[in-house]
């Protein structure tokens, strides 16, 4: 299948407008549906120099295929440069979040969010040019209800086919209590997603998990507030006091 790939980085221009038109299609809970203001708001911050010098570097990036136009397949997602203790202690440079990927129904089962996925990792490895340990959440459905599973099954694919794609894929659920803050200020955290991480190992250590998760909630998710101050986050860094998380399978 030919495609136009273009990436995004900057909050301007109609690229962003047409990524978030093919977006909402998908993401249909409100729990986890970003506001196109809020896609501002993140991509803008890849030009502040103060959250950089608080944060270490860090960018958000998207990329879309195109077809005849319009957008078939996206990926979002978040690179960010971790503190000279996590690269010392663990040999990890940086970590990343697959924050949102989707293929159009009319172009599954052409191994596109495969492509997308291998995508996004180069990409991020290039930008961050040192070893890149991959996070994403996804829903859980042990913890959703009826109703919830229901609604998230309008973009045609359930809860129990994405988590075996993403098993397939290398990936393996953190086992504790993961709660993502809320996504804005009106909006209620979502409690019944689970945190992933790409590895083989039967743990990894939870120091990266917290520095992973103040970058991820405090820029992409609070939108430049500190998860320092909030309660949920303060719950997850206490059950993360541990020396290491253990992973499992979905």
């Amino acid at each position: 299948m030919e495609f136009r790939r273009e990436i995004i980085v900057s909050p301007n221009g109609r690229e962003l407008k047409k990524f978030y038109s093919a977006y909402k299609k998908v993401f249909t809970l409100r729990e986890e549906q970003e506001s196109y203001s809020g896609f501002k708001r993140v991509m803008g911050f890849n030009k502040r120099k103060d959250l950089k010098e608080k944060y270490g570097f860090f960018e958000e990036v998207i990329i879309n295929y195109l077809l005849k136009g319009e957008v078939i397949a996206a990926v979002n997602f978040s690179v960010y440069s971790m503190p000279s203790f996590i690269k010392k202690r663990y040999g990890i440079d940086a970590t990343s979040h697959i924050i949102y990927i989707f293929v159009d129904k009319k172009y599954r089962e052409h191994g596109l969010g495969s492509r997308l996925l291998l995508d996004a990792e180069k990409t991020a490895r290039k930008i961050m040019k040192g070893k890149t340990m991959f996070f994403i959440d996804e829903n859980n459905p042990r913890k959703m209800s009826i109703k919830e599973r229901k609604e998230s099954y309008r973009c045609g694919t359930s809860e129990k086919k994405r988590i075996l794609w993403w098993e397939n894929h290398g990936f393996k659920e953190l086992d504790f209590n993961y709660i993502q803050l809320p996504l804005g200020l009106k909006e209620k955290a979502c409690k019944y997603l689970m945190l992933a991480v790409r590895t083989r190992k039967n743990n990894i250590p939870s120091e990266i998990v917290k520095e992973h998760l103040e970058r991820y909630f405090s820029l992409s998710v609070l939108k430049g507030q500190e998860a320092e101050n909030n309660v949920y986050f303060k719950k997850e860094k206490r059950e993360l006091e541990k020396k290491f998380v253990k992973t499992r399978l979905f």
